[in-house]
């Protein structure tokens, strides 16, 4: 009975105030936008980090439409143990809310500002091309024949808080990359650290 009562009074202050309402909504809510805003900035932190580097002409022109990794490997408990530092429970509720529906996600090319979008297929139809030369002629070498010395990002689906303020987004180039949390303040994303980085 107290539930009853309880509910009917969110409800009662739901209609009071809508746009409260549609504030707690949108917040729960991860939208396509959200997720191309994200990716979309870390695409552009990078490519900036290239030029600060020196590398006048950008080597990377696409982005594959999906990661074939999971975001964490369930063995790497160091990571999944600042995940909980990180998030809180609610959070990581929400968070595996968003891998769940969204399996079957792809990045789309007219939402990617400044790459590109390379199929993941393309990629696998090389590795089996590879594997029938029993691996003679090596991936890259096919690659490059088809793609010349265009490189490729590849970016996990960004995850976020429940009040989409923090994020966590899975980011990789030419056998390196990281997993790292950027925050929103002032509205703006800005990088706060790595949970991990590797070269391969």
């Amino acid at each position: 009975m107290k539930y009853l009562l309880y509910l009917a009074f969110l409800l009662f202050i739901g209609c009071k105030n809508s746009t409260d309402k549609n504030e707690i909504i949108r917040n729960q809510v991860v939208t396509d936008k959200d997720i191309y805003e994200i990716v979309n900035f870390v695409v552009r932190e990078q490519d900036s980090l290239l030029r600060k580097d020196g590398i006048k002409n950008n080597p990377y022109k696409y982005i594959i439409d999906r990661d074939a990794e999971p975001l964490l490997d369930k063995r790497d408990s160091v990571c999944i143990h600042k995940l909980d530092t990180i998030f809180s429970k609610e959070d990581l509720i929400f968070i595996n809310a968003q891998i769940q529906n969204r399996k079957n996600f792809k990045f789309t090319g007219k939402f990617i500002n400044s790459k590109k979008v390379l199929y993941r297929e393309v990629l696998d139809s090389i590795m089996k091309e590879s594997a029938k030369t029993n691996y003679q002629k090596h991936p890259r070498k096919i690659y490059e024949e088809i793609f010349g010395s265009d490189m490729f990002y590849t970016i996990g689906l960004p995850v976020f808080s429940k009040d989409k303020n923090t994020v966590l987004v899975k980011f990789g180039g030419d056998g390196s990359g990281f997993i790292a949390v950027y925050k929103r303040i002032n509205n703006r994303w800005k990088f706060c650290y790595y949970v991990t980085n590797w070269i391969a």
